[in-house]
């Protein structure tokens, strides 16, 4: 027993000072590297998977009837909202059937459509709390409803298409303040009879007036830098106009086939272009001394004209076979512009 007592307390010993494990605490630690490496026994593989629950799957369920209504009518509310989002735009229908798009970032709104059934309207001064500074691209398009339109005040700018094809339009009512009529604004009005242009417009685009086959009468701004091509496009009814000294040019096609039966060409415009009397109904023009080029057939088929008048240059005698060609002109006088 005694020799047993000291061969236990040897082993201990020699455990302690060589730092070697004992035999049974080596056996548990060899199992635990063994179960690390994956090379456990049949036993120990049981046992965990016996241990270990699989997590519980996530299943979704099929939205309700009721969810899916509820998610409808939201997407509608987001839709029709009139609250505007920072840097974004938000669009709404007011209940007069005015259409528009808000810009919260530059702080107005644009009309783009009107969908009601008045024939006599007054565009509102705003539109979802913000002031309407844009009449939209094509946003009376082939209206044949309305008929007379007053615009307010703070509209600066009318986009291309804004009231084309509104062939039951009659008058519109535009006030100080718009800069820019884009193209083709009123093209076919057939019934626009008169309109009058705010002296703060400085530029109307091509075909603007083009076939308002009814406009016998339109006062232009004295701001306008340009007549744009085309702008007069067929309007048979206009037998007479005032160009104002701020013009420059007169594009091509500007009065094609229109009513003129005369026309002063102020000493500011430099530049007639081509066609930009053709089948007028012209008896005389006066040129003005600075135009220095008349276009090709500028003036062809202009069959009543009998009179052409230039100021300036002798020089413009040159031009004139081909301007007023097919023209049964009695004469033509080229002199100096009277002091």
């Amino acid at each position: 027993m005694k020799k047993i007592t000291k061969l236990i307390s040897l082993i201990v010993t020699i455990s302690l000072v060589f730092n070697i494990p004992l035999a049974v605490m080596g056996a548990e630690v060899e199992q635990q590297k063994v179960n690390a490496t994956g090379t456990m026994d049949l036993q120990d593989e049981t046992e965990m998977q016996m241990g270990l629950e699989a997590p519980e799957e996530l299943t979704l369920e099929p939205e309700t009837e009721n969810q899916t209504e509820l998610a409808s009518e939201t997407e509608d509310i987001i839709e029709e909202d009139t609250i505007p989002i920072v840097g974004k735009t938000s669009k709404a229908t007011d209940s007069n059937g005015f259409s528009y798009q808000i810009d919260s970032v530059k702080g107005y709104s644009i009309l783009t459509g009107y969908s009601g059934n008045v024939t006599d309207i007054t565009i509102p001064e705003n539109l979802g709390g913000y002031p309407v500074k844009i009449i939209g691209n094509s946003a009376f398009d082939n209206n044949n409803i309305i008929q007379n339109v007053i615009l307010p005040s703070g509209i600066t700018k009318i986009e291309s298409y804004a009231f084309r094809n509104c062939r039951n339009l009659k008058t519109i009512q535009m006030k100080e303040g718009i800069v820019t009529l884009e193209s083709y604004v009123f093209y076919n009005c057939s019934m626009l009879d008169n309109i009058v242009i705010p002296n703060t417009v400085t530029e109307i685009g091509n075909y603007s007036f083009g076939d308002c086959t009814s406009l016998s009468s339109i006062i232009l701004s004295q701001n306008l830098n340009l007549i744009s091509a085309g702008l007069f496009d067929g309007t048979s009814s206009l037998k007479e106009i005032v160009l104002t000294d701020k013009i420059t040019e007169i594009r091509s096609y500007a009065f094609w086939g229109s009513g003129l039966e005369k026309v002063d060409i102020p000493n500011s415009v430099t530049y007639l272009g081509d066609l930009a009397f053709y089948n007028t109904k012209l008896s005389s023009v006066v040129i003005g001394q600075n135009v220095t080029k008349l276009g090709d057939r500028c003036f062809d088929e202009t069959i009543s004209l009998k009179e052409a008048i230039i100021y300036g240059n002798p020089q413009y005698s040159i031009y004139v076979d081909i301007p007023f060609e097919k023209c049964t002109l009695f004469g033509i006088s080229v002199h100096p512009y009277p002091v």
